[in-house]
């Protein structure tokens, strides 16, 4: 019989299924497979020193196909000084520390384009929030540092795209097949409660109901159904070999669900933080640091014993002496009576000073490999830092050394996330659904529909602001800023446009504020179509108002705006000239009659100051940015 994926499958649905159950448990049985756990759940003891008791119902039965796996309920060796655990924590903290945020961006986009991704940015912050996906990143990452990698699964429930944290131990995947990289076909084998598939599946609750419970490890039973999931992706973007099922582990094997599967990925992404050269998965930090931590978890051990055999004082008292040897108690302020010499308190070093020269540098080697500061990690500044720049330096210094583990294990997931959503959600609108969430706007919640922003942007993709781009804390990027304003690299523009648009928990300034609101006003002029008009704040800001003005028309005239909303932003433009005119208690000045309109204005006369506005409403479109206005 062909694979159970193959378009010539010749079988009904229930033996496809079982079929691919077949394969599910024959990968189990593998063991490598088993390997793999036991080593995972090491570093999960020795990271939280403590036996994994969580798992222990579903020992030998949940965790290995083939047999019980090592210590999930075995020993587990305490240390008093768990470096490792300090490294990881502070690694994780390092990277976790900034929540990511995805922005639209548009390829060879209108402006309308760009200001609809702005708006789709807006929705991917409301999804972010409502899917808690910083919280169930962090929680992979640390999945990641400590084990194999960390998982996400995300799954259609009630038209929402879900996110969910997948213990390492429910994956596997084909290894000869995973030689190269991501295999094709993922399993997953989890026990879920019959309550929970009977809700999900309402259809098969005589099947759910007849299936097999997980046992305890001592005969009891529970409530817990083994169900295995295989997601197989497509080969090829036409092909048909995609497909999707799951099936309760019982004695037959029950098929829930076994449909066709249409994307070229499967809907995981995997936390790595050091990509094995030969398969899928990689090395964490803790199995980097775990042969150290055995070294000094032995040292401590012996340190112990040491002092133990070695580190009571003793009283010498020399022979012949006549002191009464009652008196040699631990009482305070005891009395000794003596009559030649007094006796002498004996203490020696229980172990030579290498050792502790080789303990320290042990810590200290433990940091160092993995490229974090001991200081940082315990909380005080680094020797000589003074100044908040040094200290800003020094940390940044270490921030090179885990960049590449930033960009590989915490954003690239979060891309990964991100544009995979937005294709589940497009397939949710496509066949009649609503997706609309929740975010932040300029004056409170907004509510962000999905059809409306996101659904028709043309040649789309998901980025995210980069790591180490801008200094995370605001009083380090203010003095990046200002370093950049003084060597004249930036200028002011480009200077308030990085402490608000990248810092996006901050407010707007006065003249951000103003800036967008004219930014507003000619995009609902030219692109939707909308009339505005000037006021007293725009008289106030009317160099502002011009400059915009003249980028904005400059970009109609590229973009081939419709010439009825072009007409709108110059009435505007007109408007505001009579107003300025008004103020100043001048008189405006009329075109020349006869003007064909676009025509080029008249060039002013010898010594007079170019007036921009007239060139504008006379159809001159200037370059952005080389509007000049007299003061």
């Amino acid at each position: 019989m062909s694979d159970w994926t193959s378009p010539d499958f010749d079988g009904t649905p229930d033996d496809r299924a079982k079929a691919m159950l077949d394969e599910s448990v024959a990968i189990d049985e593998q063991q490598q497979i088993g390997f793999d756990l036991d080593r995972d759940l090491d570093l999960m003891r020795m990271f939280e020193q403590r036996p994994i008791t969580d798992l222990q119902p579903y020992s030998g039965t949940f965790l290995s196909a083939a047999g019980p796996t090592l210590g999930t309920t075995g020993p587990t060796q305490i240390s008093p000084w768990n470096v490792l655990r300090a490294v990881v924590n502070t690694a994780h903290a390092m990277l976790a520390r900034a929540k990511v945020r995805g922005r639209f961006l548009t390829t060879n986009g209108t402006q309308d384009q760009k200001r609809r991704a702005k708006a789709a940015t807006q929705w991917l912050d409301g999804w972010s929030a409502e899917a808690s996906l910083h919280d169930v990143m962090g929680a992979a990452l640390l999945d990641g540092e400590v084990c194999r990698f960390g998982c996400i699964a995300y799954t259609e429930v009630a038209r929402k795209v879900v996110l969910e944290r997948v213990l390492p131990g429910e994956m596997s995947w084909d290894y000869m097949a995973a030689r190269s990289g991501r295999p094709r076909k993922m399993f997953r084998r989890r026990p879920m409660s019959k309550a929970v598939l009977m809700s999900r599946f309402p259809k098969a609750k005589g099947i759910i109901a007849a299936a097999d419970t997980v046992p305890t490890e001592n005969g009891g039973s529970t409530d817990m159904v083994l169900v295995r999931e295989c997601y197989a992706a497509r080969s090829t973007p036409k092909s048909n070999d995609g497909w999707h099922g799951i099936v309760i582990e019982s004695d037959a094997g029950k098929r829930l669900v076994m449909e066709p599967y249409e994307k070229t990925w499967t809907p995981y992404t995997f936390v790595i933080w050091e990509p094995f050269l030969v398969g899928f998965g990689g090395t964490s930090l803790a199995s980097f640091l775990e042969t150290m931590q055995v070294d000094l978890n032995h040292m401590q051990w012996v340190k112990r014993k040491a002092r133990k055999l070695m580190g009571r004082p003793h009283v010498g008292i020399q022979r012949g002496s006549n002191i009464d040897k009652a008196q040699l108690t631990n009482d305070v302020a005891g009395v000794i009576e003596f009559t030649d010499k007094p006796p002498i308190a004996l203490v020696w070093n229980y172990l030579p000073p290498q050792f502790f020269t080789e303990e320290a540098q042990l810590i200290a080697n433990m940091y160092g490999f993995a490229g974090i500061s001991q200081n940082a990690s315990e909380g005080n500044k680094a020797a000589g830092t003074e100044s908040g720049v040094a200290q800003r330096e020094a940390m940044e210094s270490q921030n090179l050394r885990l960049q590449i583990y930033a960009q590989r294990a915490w954003e690239n997931p979060h891309v990964e996330i991100f544009n995979r959503v937005v294709e589940m959600a497009a397939d949710i609108v496509a066949d009649g659904g609503e997706y609309e969430v929740e975010a932040e706007g300029p004056k409170g919640i907004d509510v962000v529909d999905f059809k409306k922003t996101i659904a028709d942007l043309k040649k789309k993709k998901v980025t995210i602001y980069p790591t180490g781009f801008l200094p995370l804390t605001p009083a380090a990027r203010l003095d990046f800023i200002l370093k950049m304003l003084e060597s004249q690299l930036w200028d002011v523009d480009r200077a308030r446009a990085a402490m608000s648009d990248l810092d996006v928990e901050s407010e707007q300034t006065l003249e951000n504020s103003i800036q967008v609101m004219f930014s507003q006003h000619f995009e609902a002029m030219l692109y939707d179509g909308k009339a505005k008009h000037p006021d007293e704040l725009a008289v106030g800001n009317y160099q502002i108002a011009i400059k915009t003005a003249a980028v904005y028309l400059a970009m109609a005239e590229v973009e081939k705006v419709p010439r009825k909303n072009v007409s709108l932003a110059r009435r505007y433009v007109d408007e505001l000239r009579e107003l300025k005119i008004r103020a100043e208690g001048k008189k405006p000045t009329p075109l020349a009659p006869g003007a064909p309109p676009g025509a080029a204005a008249p060039p002013p006369a010898a010594g007079a100051p170019m007036d921009q506005l007239g060139a504008i409403q006379a159809g001159a479109v200037p370059p952005p940015g080389a509007v000049q206005l007299p003061a």
